[in-house]
């Protein structure tokens, strides 16, 4: 049976993290199953997922992330986790979608958007969001891709971001993904 276990860590940006991290896991026999990583300001932000064969309890996981943890002045959070379960029968056929936004930035804008997303039942499987811009014109921009169950509208979901974008002052668009041509 397998261990699984999923690991968050962060820290100032610098090289060596990702190195350091795998390093570990690839020494105590961890295979990394999924990832996802960026840069958020100046902070490196990972989230893995990881097995392995061997049984580890957190505490001894943890330790052996110390020597790594220490050298870097990361934060590294361990948590076991239960197998992948099959997907909800209300996602298998959904469709890949993408919204962008971009706008000028102003509090609750995540919320509105995700808040109108959740309402409708649809899953959000990956959100970017970042200032760009000058300092005196920030300007809010916004990638979610969504996972759009096929009894949902696609017209009516898009008018209602239409009509949020316009409440918010920002231009949002819907677009379905084309996974062959990714």
């Amino acid at each position: 049976m397998e261990n699984k276990f999923v690991l968050f860590v962060i820290g100032e940006d610098r090289p060596g993290i990702v190195a350091g991290i795998s390093g570990v896991l690839y020494k105590n026999n961890f295979n990394i199953e999924d990832s996802s990583m960026t840069i958020l300001e100046r902070y490196f932000a990972m989230i893995l997922i990881t097995s392995s064969k061997v049984r580890y309890s957190i505490p001894l996981l943890k330790k052996k992330f110390k020597e790594v943890e220490k050298k870097l002045s990361l934060y590294i959070s361990v948590k076991r986790i239960a197998p992948v379960r099959e997907k909800e029968e209300m996602f298998i056929n959904a469709e890949p979608y993408i919204i962008t936004l971009i706008g000028s930035d102003r509090i609750g804008i995540v919320h509105k958007i995700t808040n109108l997303i959740a309402e409708r039942n649809i899953n959000i499987t990956d959100v970017k969001t970042e200032i760009i811009g000058e300092e005196k014109i920030p300007i809010y921009t916004m990638i979610l891709e969504l996972e759009i169950p096929p009894e949902i509208d696609i017209k009516k979901f898009r008018s209602s971001l239409f009509r949020l974008g316009k409440e918010l002052n920002v231009k949002i668009t819907l677009k379905p993904i084309d996974i062959l041509k990714l």
